[in-house]
């Protein structure tokens, strides 16, 4: 059963918010946020794209800058080269446009998932000598390419890295690649504000400069924000800061976006074209990108939103949307397989750790965020790779996955990642001591696997009004580090019930809390909620329920306050989260 806290962060410094035209539920949910200055939370609650950063801040911008013009000016040939997901993906379309409207000739590279692997390594570096590149510039990756580094500077080729992921330390320090130039924030000598964003930010903020340097910098917003949303959207990156601001004004911008990706995308998914939301983006639009590069080619994705071609971008939607439909079936079969994996167990470890054969290596990460969501434990699924098993994990915010699983690197053929996923090689013949050597020696606690919840504010429903509504909803867009609030109530009756769906996996309820009553809905653990009423309700109770007679369930709820809207209607309705008897 999930363990509940009730936030209650105390300011440090006491003031009135309602001075600063800040409601006193706004103010209580940006200090659960870790704002705590009036000018922090103004700043939240009224973003604005004049706020956005200097690209002048990053280390390295102006040196990278002047290599790229003097490269344009003289023909030099460039190539980018970029990653499979839907971040190195938006990266490189950021790029590509961006040169080629300044006269550039430049092309792009983006590495098989499967045939080449992550990143630039040396044997692109090879191939771009052979086609007299003299500048590679990577995206989404290149920040320990060390071979890769040191073979272009061997053939004379000028290497400018962009990333964002963490720089490699040894004894505390920052080892970096020996390079032309390196543009990351997260550098120990850049200065940088805001180290939390995409590896697409990080291209925005090259092309802006240099489009600053060429006097156009009025068009920057226009030609590339809706790029860098989908991409600091998809890549899980915290909405705050910058970021905040990206999506905000992004989001508006893929609406009207003309480009002929994004539209196709959007017909595809028949998804309103008049309105867009962060779910749209992370659940269906950033799912189709992503395809492409988990079992095809990541280029079809770039190729859609490069294409003038309305016909050639219609097929690459199409292409694309059946592409996510079988990545869906093949990761539902993996996890089904992986569910009678876990029924033979009497105990489910605190670390699961999992092997199935001729699974799409594409997808083990998916599943392994799922089974990490469905047990709350760190999960690392493997399947089988070239030379070795192939695995990718998901991480509780109570182990911290580099850091554990890189105490058995003597087992690892490669690993790397950060506190919360992790990328890891098995030879075959030692995976079954690796797993057991793992699992036997965890420090976790019982208390450790059991999910946290965390509470902004306890309510009665007389208090859920459209005015509470309405102020909840100026802190969005919702998403990771500014997560839709949540809410509790104690003691209430269910009225009435009933299963929804083409597979009844949706449960929607009338609900009293003293006399007032709320609509709710529960889009998970269907049959724990009937085992949990049966154990605490024996009798026939349930069905009293279903048919709305009187009963004498008292249930406490976890939820989120939505609408529901019906026919031009819209009616306050609570996602319940969470449940107890």
């Amino acid at each position: 059963m999930d363990r509940w806290f009730l936030r209650n962060i105390k300011p440090k410094n006491k003031w009135n918010p309602v001075d600063y035209g800040i409601t006193n539920l706004q103010y209580k949910l940006l200090l659960h946020r870790g704002l705590e200055t009036p000018e922090e939370m103004i700043s939240f609650l009224n973003p604005s794209l004049e706020d956005l950063h200097s690209p002048l801040l990053m280390k390295d911008m102006i040196k990278a800058g002047n290599l790229i013009i003097e490269s344009i000016k003289s023909k030099k040939k460039i190539r980018i080269i970029g990653d499979y997901d839907a971040d190195g993906v938006m990266s490189t379309v950021i790029l590509m446009k961006g040169l080629q409207r300044l006269g550039a000739k430049v092309d792009y590279f983006i590495p098989h998932r499967v045939h080449d692997g992550y990143g630039i390594n040396p044997s692109i570096v090879k191939k771009a000598k052979e086609d007299e590149i003299s500048t590679i510039i990577t995206c989404d990756n290149g920040i320990a390419a060390f071979e890769a580094a040191k073979m272009a500077k061997e053939m004379d080729i000028s290497l400018i890295i962009t990333d964002h992921h963490d720089v490699v330390k040894v004894d505390g320090k920052d080892v970096l690649p020996q390079c032309y130039s390196i543009i990351n924030p997260k550098q120990e000598v850049d200065s940088y504000p805001f180290t939390q964003i995409c590896g697409a930010a990080v291209a925005f903020k090259l092309i802006s400069y240099l489009y600053t340097i060429h006097g156009q910098e009025e068009i920057i917003h226009d030609l590339f924000l809706s790029f860098v949303t989908i991409a600091t959207i998809c890549d899980v990156m915290p909405l705050i800061n910058e970021n905040r601001a990206i999506v905000i004004y992004g989001l508006e911008s893929l609406e009207k976006s003309d480009n002929l990706g994004i539209k196709v995308l959007k017909e595809v998914a028949n998804i309103d074209q008049k309105k867009l939301s962060v779910y749209d983006i992370g659940f269906i639009i950033g799912p189709m990108i992503n395809s492409a590069g988990r079992l095809s080619d990541a280029s079809h994705a770039v190729e859609l939103f490069l294409t003038s071609n309305e016909e050639k971008a219609k097929d690459i939607g199409k292409k694309l949307y059946e592409l996510n439909r079988e990545r869906q079936k093949l990761t539902e079969i993996g996890l089904e397989k992986f569910e009678e994996q876990l029924q033979r167990f009497k105990n489910i470890p605190k670390c699961l750790i999992l092997y199935e054969p001729n699974l799409h290596e594409s997808i083990v990460g998916i599943i392994a965020g799922r089974l990490k969501e469905r047990y709350y434990r760190p999960t690392i699924v493997f399947t089988d790779g070239k030379n070795s098993l192939k695995g990718s994990g998901r991480s509780i915010e109570e182990y911290n996955m580099v850091a554990e699983i890189g105490k058995y690197r003597k087992y690892l053929e490669s690993f790397g990642g950060h506190p919360m996923a992790a990328g890891v090689s098995v030879k075959k013949e030692v995976f079954d001591t690796f797993r057991n050597k793992v699992i036997e020696e965890i420090q976790l606690k019982d208390e450790d696997v059991v999910k946290k919840i965390r509470l902004d504010a306890s309510l009665n429903f007389s208090d859920i009004t459209m005015d509470l509504y309405d102020n909840i909803n100026t802190l969005e867009p919702f998403g990771t580090g500014n997560e839709r609030p949540l809410f509790g109530t104690k003691n209430i009756n269910i009225l009435n019930m009933k299963l929804l769906g083409k597979n009844k996996n949706v449960l929607k309820f009338q609900l009293s809390d003293n006399g007032n009553v709320k609509e709710g809905i529960l889009f998970h653990s269907i049959k724990e909620f009937f085992n949990q009423i049966n154990d605490n309700y024996p009798g026939y109770v349930v069905e009293d329920a279903y048919f709305g007679r009187p009963n004498p369930i008292k249930m406490d709820i976890v939820y989120s306050i939505d609408l529901n809207t019906f026919n031009g209607n819209s009616t306050i309705q609570l996602v319940i989260k969470s449940f107890r008897f």
